[in-house]
């Protein structure tokens, strides 16, 4: 019966793709209040094409009838995005998760396709930040969402509101006003007056505090925000404790211009102060917990490259004794390679112009490199320990094929305990999958989040795993796909990198749709949403 669907599913897109006689695609729609179907004017609309550099994608205003239109678009996946002060873009009412909807619409040549898009009224949350003698306290105040970082640990994530600010500082009095905030949970977190820029001396005497007052992440209050409601959350008391005195003493080679310290005390992104390049750092009132202090030296022009520089590592477990602690600036190692590009017919040559990534299991410096004319990379002062291998910018339909050091595979993962060389191969003939979400009755689903994941399931296979959204009609596609047994599937939402958590993963490991792909081929493929 699927087949049958499959079939007329893939009739159906080609007919519509062939009613526009104009060249380009268009896409026309309109914005509508969700409560009362009103027409709501003076919405910006934009499409954003992730292939296209950020700066190059169409954008309109709604006119008083709440209607736009693009026209001559060139084909590809577009995400739409609406923006207007005091609203956001309206979701189904059984998804949960703010920050987390998307419409993206496929566009081909000579296609016209129509939306209607729904906004609702965002909501605030209001409050003061004191101190345990009811004065109010200069601060940070973030909001975070439950999610689970690219370890598929569980994190609580920091999100911007859909005005697209992250952080709001308090005023004289302590006050703060968090607006634009779609509807959803929230944790409120109150830090020192930045966590990024130069180390301020308040920073590790103010602890990172949840709402309603605790110091521990597990025990914060997640705050239940509706449409167009404003919730006061009354009073955040920063509670005084006993911190460790945290004295490095750098010892290093040579001085540098400055350094930067990051870490990642609970977000999934680290935080990262820049620092002036004295002997000694004192931070004076740590709070207790475990540290992975990453510390990297910085260019004499306060520039921060991404293909390494001299850098220590500090791990520390803190329970409110002071700590006074020789740090040696290490050079790290000499990681270098090649890439090739393998045709059909297995012939290599050398490639340029791409980029290869290590990206660290742990706290450290993500590094990336552009491949030269002959085909090689170079990369100085790498940090010891486990990376995962990525590359970018590959040709249309090209995988990552190979990654060999010391004669062995690495396309897993690569432990840098030494100099190292490390050889790729990409491949030509990637295989490609057309397919579409439906849920059980055979409706088509857009909007759902689709996963493919190699079969069996494997966490160190990074460069195997995908993701994306299906468009208006439920389709998706996957492209540049290496060849093996994959399993995919869709949810309505899901939370950030929720797939790469095994206990999140235990119920419908084996329930995705399996399918196998083959070099310079075309996999085509139903996959039912889950329902629950």
């Amino acid at each position: 019966m699927k087949h049958v669907f499959l079939a007329a599913f893939l009739i159906i897109v080609g007919q519509l793709a062939a009613q526009q006689p104009k060249p380009g695609g268009s896409v026309s729609g309109i914005v509508l209040d969700v409560s009362s179907d009103r027409p709501i004017g003076d919405v910006q609309v934009s499409l954003y094409d992730p292939s296209v550099p950020s700066g190059n994608s169409p954008g309109t205003i709604t006119n008083g009838q709440g209607e736009f239109a693009f026209t001559g678009l060139p084909t590809g996946r577009y995400l739409v995005s609406i923006k207007k002060q005091g609203f956001a873009l309206a979701r189904p009412s059984d998804l949960k998760l703010p920050s987390a909807y998307e419409v993206w619409v496929s566009v081909k040549d000579r296609e016209s396709q129509m939306l209607e898009l729904k906004l609702v009224p965002t909501g605030v949350i209001t409050g003061r930040v004191m101190d345990t003698a009811s004065q109010p306290v200069r601060s940070a105040v973030w909001l975070g969402i439950h999610g689970f970082d690219e370890n598929g640990n569980d994190t609580i994530r920091i999100v911007s509101d859909s005005n697209g600010m992250v952080a709001d500082p308090t005023n004289d009095r302590g006050e703060y006003r968090r607006f634009g905030l779609e509807r959803g949970k929230y944790v409120v977190v109150v830090s020192s007056s930045s966590l990024f820029g130069g180390f301020p001396t308040s920073a590790s005497k103010i602890p990172l505090t949840y709402f309603p007052g605790t110091t521990d992440a597990s025990k914060a209050v997640f705050i239940d925000v509706a449409p167009g409601q404003e919730v006061d959350l009354g009073e955040i008391a920063i509670q005084p404790f006993m911190g460790s005195r945290v004295t490095l003493h750098f010892m290093d080679s040579i001085s540098p211009g400055s350094r930067t310290l990051s870490y990642r005390p609970m977000f999934g992104v680290p935080i990262q102060y820049s620092l002036s390049a004295t002997p000694d750092l004192v931070m004076p009132s740590m709070p207790p917990g475990y540290y992975d202090f990453f510390i990297q030296d910085v260019d004499d022009d306060g520039t921060e490259p991404t293909h390494g520089r001299p850098f220590a590592r500090v791990e520390l477990t803190l329970n409110g004794s002071d700590v006074d602690k020789t740090v040696f600036i290490s050079q790290g190692f000499h990681v270098h390679g090649t890439v090739q590009s393998e045709d059909l017919e297995g012939r290599r040559v050398p490639v340029t112009g791409l980029t290869v990534r290590l990206k660290p299991t742990r706290e450290g410096r993500q590094y990336s490199m552009t491949v030269q004319k002959n085909g090689s990379w170079d990369l100085e002062h790498a940090a010891p320990g486990r990376y995962n291998v990525e590359i970018s910018n590959l040709p249309s339909g090209s995988y990552l094929g190979s990654a060999v050091a010391a004669n062995k595979d690495v396309l897993d993962g690569i432990e840098i305990t030494s100099d190292t060389t490390m050889d790729m191969v990409v491949r030509a003939g990637g295989g490609s999958i057309e397919g579409g979400v439906f849920d059980s009755a055979q409706h088509p689903i857009s909007s759902a989040v689709v996963v493919l994941l190699p079969d069996p399931q494997s966490p160190r296979q990074p460069h195997l795993i995908r993701q994306i959204v299906s468009d208006i009609r439920g389709a998706f596609h996957f492209d540049g796909l290496a060849p093996g047994a994959y399993r995919a599937y869709a949810w309505r939402e899901l939370e950030s990198n929720a797939y790469l958590n095994s206990k999140f993963m235990e119920p419908y490991i084996e329930r995705g749709t399996p399918l196998r792909v083959t070099r310079d081929d075309k996999t085509q493929v139903l996959v039912t949403v889950f329902e629950e």
